[in-house]
């Protein structure tokens, strides 16, 4: 994300001017004046307005039982009519005809499954709740993801899993949660999971709640949620977005509440921690030698209350 810098700001006990982005004074450490609010006006857009989000309800759940109507066809039907045709298959061993038969109900059953599968997802799109809505109504500190825009396809991949495969049957490649979604069921459980959405998207991706903010006032909003944050959660990038983030973070919120995601690699990662290091308040580790991957993410960075950095 960019932004313009937020306006420079003095200390009402001290009179020092604050560091950009800085909500305690570094001089005499007294809290500065901020007055921004946690819930504000969103992007001015049609496609969040109260009659367009009724609208969308509407659309997300139409788009969902059609999605559902569609996979239970091709479960169902689909799974049942191949029951049948194997059963007379080892029945007439070398039946040509059944075996093309057979693979046209799997071919066919698998498109429509899809089809299905996208329109469901594409329902939960319409229906997404979003930021401001979320934490209206769920009183915990949020927690915030912030993270390039840039990273957004590639966290919004739908990770490939297999089912079946029981009772001597093969098993199916089928689209699993998405690396955010897998990231949005477990921080839910601390608090709210929001994020700020890419003016530029038509719907909301999936996982993190997300809001709309012009691009001039981004910044006020990610300061107003850090100071009320559980935690908050950064998928390391590279662009300057990104870098005021995180440098804003280091600032302003403890340690021990930060977490880094970081889908580098080795040499990636030496170039993030040189800049890193520049702003957080300890050196980091080396580059795990043991890793297990979770979608795009290679290592997990977090912070414990004596500043040590361990990898997970």
């Amino acid at each position: 994300m960019d932004g313009n810098a937020p306006h420079e700001r003095l200390c009402a006990e001290c009179g020092a001017a604050a560091d950009s982005g800085r909500i305690f004074c570094k001089e005499c450490g007294a809290t500065l004046a901020v007055i921004v609010p946690l819930v504000g006006p969103p992007l001015e857009s049609s496609r969040i307005s109260g009659i367009h989000m009724k609208n969308r309800n509407i659309s997300g759940i139409a788009l969902w039982l059609l999605g559902f109507a569609l996979k239970t066809l091709a479960s169902l039907f689909g799974g049942g009519l191949l029951w049948v045709l194997i059963d007379d298959l080892n029945r007439h061993s070398g039946n040509l005809g059944t075996w093309l038969e057979i693979a046209l109900v799997f071919v066919l059953g698998t498109l429509v499954w899809r089809a299905g599968h996208k329109y469901s997802k594409l329902g939960k799109k319409h229906r997404a709740r979003s930021a401001d809505d979320l934490v209206t109504k769920d009183p915990r500190p949020p927690v915030i993801y912030l993270r390039s825009f840039l990273d957004d396809p590639i966290a919004s991949n739908e990770e490939t899993q297999w089912q079946g495969g029981g009772a001597g049957a093969a098993a199916v490649p089928y689209p699993g949660p998405t690396e955010e979604q897998q990231l949005a069921n477990i921080m839910n459980q601390i608090g709210p999971f929001i994020a700020i959405g890419n003016p530029a998207e038509e719907l909301p991706e999936l996982g993190a709640a997300r809001t709309y903010i012009s691009g001039a006032e981004w910044k006020d909003r990610v300061l107003a949620w850090m100071l009320r944050a559980r935690l908050v959660v950064l998928r390391a990038g590279t662009t300057e977005g990104f870098w005021w983030e995180a440098e804003t973070v280091a600032k302003n919120v403890k340690p021990e509440r930060i977490i880094f995601l970081l889908p580098l690699t080795a040499p990636q990662y030496q170039g993030f921690r040189k800049r890193a290091e520049t702003f957080l308040p300890c050196h980091l580790p080396d580059y795990p030698r043991k890793k297990r991957q979770i979608g795009s993410i290679r290592s997990i960075l977090f912070f414990e209350s004596d500043l040590d950095s361990p990898f997970s």
